[in-house]
């Protein structure tokens, strides 16, 4: 697995104090480049959550910062996994899907066991409206991640994209697991009470509504759809889900 920031910088450190030399003060620098990457990287990584998670009031302006986060990484060292992942997460903001694909999977060439990297692969094809994928490459690092604090994300796309095939009794699990793990988030338990609605279980998506306005007062379709242009797509199989996904909340009560 690649060092993260602070192991390079406390490595970096340790070799400052001892005798320098020509060869370890170029030793050094290159470590602190790396590390510095690294921290550019794991930074805009979390501003453009923020930005898609509709977190900590972040808008258009983070998300630009977080591209010049990402640039600044990888002018620094451009191999670094993080840093292609936020850069992946950048271009799905911009609806820039192919470059997103693009961006994850040079994440996965350098750094092939990063999950999250792989999970947002399967995202991306998922907003390509390339379901049957998605589904068969989320499923597969679902099955080898047992105990990860990430398994949360991993059910919510597994449940969402169930949901966009319409197999509603399917997706309910998947969506129950990432609520269970990943409470704060307000579309996970929105699909699962779409879901149920679109399954005529009125009373468990009643239920499910009820706790979502007690955790996340006032929201609204409106906003819903509002929040839904954080990650853009126009292709027609995930606009026509969305107006499912639309469709059930409606009938559970959510106007």
């Amino acid at each position: 697995m690649p060092k993260r920031g602070s192991e390079l910088v406390a490595e970096a450190e340790k070799l400052y104090n001892q005798t320098l030399t020509p060869e370890k003060t170029r030793q050094i620098a290159g470590l602190l480049k790396r590390g510095l990457a690294e921290a550019w990287g794991l930074y805009a990584n979390i501003v453009v959550c923020d930005y898609l998670n509709r977190w900590n009031g972040a808008g258009k302006e983070e998300l630009a910062e977080a591209g010049r986060a990402v640039r600044s990484a990888l002018k620094l060292a451009p191999d670094v996994a993080i840093a292609h992942h936020a850069k992946g997460f950048v271009h799905r903001a911009r609806r820039q899907h192919k470059a997103a694909l693009a961006a994850f999977d040079q994440s996965l060439r350098h750094n092939p066991d990063f999950a999250r990297a792989r999970a947002q692969k399967a995202n991306v094809l998922f907003y390509l409206g390339r379901f049957d994928e998605a589904l068969r490459e989320i499923e597969r690092l679902i099955e080898k991640s047992a105990g990860t604090p990430s398994l949360g994300m991993f059910h919510w796309i597994k449940g969402r994209t169930l949901f966009h095939l319409e197999r509603y009794e399917e997706a309910l699990q998947p969506l129950r697991q990432s609520i269970a793990s990943w409470p704060d988030l307000w579309y996970n338990r929105l699909y699962f009470v779409s879901a149920c609605a679109h399954l005529g279980k009125k009373n468990e998506a009643k239920a499910a509504l009820e706790e979502f306005k007690a955790r996340f007062p006032r929201y609204t379709l409106a906003r819903v759809a509002e929040n839904e242009k954080a990650n853009p797509s126009g292709h027609r199989r995930v606009v026509e889900g969305r107006e499912k996904f639309h469709n059930g909340l409606r009938l559970a009560g959510l106007h």
